[in-house]
Protein backbone atom coordinates (compact mmCIF):
# COMPACT_ATOMS: atom_id res chain seq x y z
CA UNK A 1 0.00 0.00 0.00
CA UNK A 2 0.82 3.54 -0.87
CA UNK A 3 -0.09 6.73 0.16
CA UNK A 4 0.14 9.88 -1.08
CA UNK A 5 3.94 10.50 -3.82
CA UNK A 6 4.51 6.59 -2.23
CA UNK A 7 3.63 5.50 -5.11
CA UNK A 8 6.36 7.27 -6.84
CA UNK A 9 8.87 5.18 -5.20
CA UNK A 10 7.03 2.07 -6.31
CA UNK A 11 7.07 3.25 -9.84
CA UNK A 12 10.26 4.07 -9.80
CA UNK A 13 11.27 0.27 -8.47
CA UNK A 14 8.85 -1.30 -11.10
CA UNK A 15 6.43 -2.33 -9.15
CA UNK A 16 3.63 -0.88 -10.58
CA UNK A 17 4.29 -1.67 -14.06
CA UNK A 18 1.21 -2.50 -16.19
CA UNK A 19 -1.03 -1.17 -13.18
CA UNK A 20 -3.45 1.60 -12.28
CA UNK A 21 -2.05 3.73 -9.52
CA UNK A 22 -3.29 6.91 -7.25
CA UNK A 23 -0.92 9.43 -6.22
CA UNK A 24 -1.59 13.45 -5.07
CA UNK A 25 -3.49 15.11 -7.85
CA UNK A 26 -0.70 17.85 -8.22
CA UNK A 27 2.17 14.70 -8.60
CA UNK A 28 0.07 13.17 -11.35
CA UNK A 29 2.64 13.96 -14.40
CA UNK A 30 5.63 13.15 -12.25
CA UNK A 31 3.81 9.35 -11.76
CA UNK A 32 3.92 8.61 -15.14
CA UNK A 33 7.81 9.72 -15.23
CA UNK A 34 8.39 7.43 -12.49
CA UNK A 35 6.87 4.70 -14.20
CA UNK A 36 8.82 5.42 -17.71
CA UNK A 37 4.90 5.49 -19.09
CA UNK A 38 4.37 1.68 -17.91
CA UNK A 39 1.86 3.00 -15.30
CA UNK A 40 -1.53 3.52 -15.05
CA UNK A 41 -2.34 6.78 -13.77
CA UNK A 42 -5.34 6.97 -11.91
CA UNK A 43 -8.15 9.86 -13.16
CA UNK A 44 -7.99 13.13 -11.10
CA UNK A 45 -10.63 13.05 -8.66
CA UNK A 46 -9.63 9.41 -7.99
CA UNK A 47 -8.53 8.64 -4.57
CA UNK A 48 -8.13 4.99 -3.74
CA UNK A 49 -7.25 2.54 -6.28
CA UNK A 50 -7.09 -1.37 -5.65
CA UNK A 51 -5.35 -2.82 -8.69
CA UNK A 52 -5.72 -5.85 -9.33
CA UNK A 53 -5.95 -6.80 -12.82
CA UNK A 54 -3.00 -9.48 -14.31
CA UNK A 55 0.08 -7.84 -15.51
CA UNK A 56 1.95 -8.74 -18.63
CA UNK A 57 3.28 -12.35 -17.90
CA UNK A 58 0.64 -12.96 -15.40
CA UNK A 59 1.76 -11.65 -11.99
CA UNK A 60 -1.00 -9.73 -10.23
CA UNK A 61 -1.16 -6.19 -9.29
CA UNK A 62 -2.63 -6.95 -6.04
CA UNK A 63 -1.70 -3.06 -4.57
CA UNK A 64 -3.37 -0.26 -2.99
CA UNK A 65 -2.79 3.24 -3.70
CA UNK A 66 -4.29 6.51 -2.47
CA UNK A 67 -3.92 10.30 -3.47
CA UNK A 68 -3.55 12.68 -1.17
CA UNK A 69 -2.43 12.28 2.53
CA UNK A 70 -6.30 12.18 3.84
CA UNK A 71 -6.80 9.33 0.84
CA UNK A 72 -5.05 7.07 3.48
CA UNK A 73 -8.05 6.41 5.65
CA UNK A 74 -10.06 5.31 2.55
CA UNK A 75 -6.93 2.76 1.40
CA UNK A 76 -6.37 1.78 4.82
CA UNK A 77 -10.11 0.67 4.96
CA UNK A 78 -9.75 -1.31 1.50
CA UNK A 79 -6.87 -2.79 3.08
CA UNK A 80 -8.47 -4.38 5.65
CA UNK A 81 -11.74 -5.49 3.70
CA UNK A 82 -9.46 -7.05 1.48
CA UNK A 83 -7.39 -8.79 4.65
CA UNK A 84 -10.43 -9.14 7.00
CA UNK A 85 -13.54 -8.59 4.61
CA UNK A 86 -16.30 -5.75 4.18
CA UNK A 87 -18.20 -6.20 8.08
CA UNK A 88 -14.89 -5.89 9.79
CA UNK A 89 -13.94 -3.12 7.68
CA UNK A 90 -17.24 -1.28 7.82
CA UNK A 91 -17.07 -1.78 11.78
CA UNK A 92 -13.60 -0.74 11.54
CA UNK A 93 -15.01 2.81 9.75
CA UNK A 94 -18.05 3.46 12.47
CA UNK A 95 -15.14 2.51 15.69
CA UNK A 96 -13.33 4.91 14.28
CA UNK A 97 -15.99 7.21 13.12
CA UNK A 98 -14.78 7.76 10.12
CA UNK A 99 -17.32 7.73 6.66
CA UNK A 100 -15.04 6.70 3.84
CA UNK A 101 -15.29 8.70 0.55
CA UNK A 102 -16.89 7.82 -2.72
CA UNK A 103 -13.95 6.11 -3.87
CA UNK A 104 -14.20 3.78 -1.39
CA UNK A 105 -17.93 3.68 -1.57
CA UNK A 106 -17.52 2.55 -5.55
CA UNK A 107 -15.09 -0.06 -4.62
CA UNK A 108 -17.44 -1.84 -2.42
CA UNK A 109 -20.65 -0.90 -2.54
CA UNK A 110 -23.90 -0.24 -0.48
CA UNK A 111 -22.52 -1.15 2.81
CA UNK A 112 -20.30 1.82 3.48
CA UNK A 113 -23.32 4.15 2.15
CA UNK A 114 -24.79 2.50 5.79
CA UNK A 115 -21.24 3.24 8.36
CA UNK A 116 -23.01 4.48 11.61
CA UNK A 117 -20.88 7.68 13.06
CA UNK A 118 -22.82 7.06 16.67
CA UNK A 119 -20.53 4.37 18.13
CA UNK A 120 -20.66 2.96 21.62
CA UNK A 121 -17.51 2.59 23.50
CA UNK A 122 -16.96 -0.88 24.19
CA UNK A 123 -17.72 -2.73 28.01
CA UNK A 124 -14.44 -2.89 29.57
Amino acid sequence: MSVCTGSMILASAGVLDGCEAATHHSMRQELKEAGKGKVQVAESGKRVVWSKEEKEGGTACHIVTAGGVSSGMDAALVLVAKLFGDETATKTAEWIEYKPSASVEALFGEQFHHVDLAVDAPDS
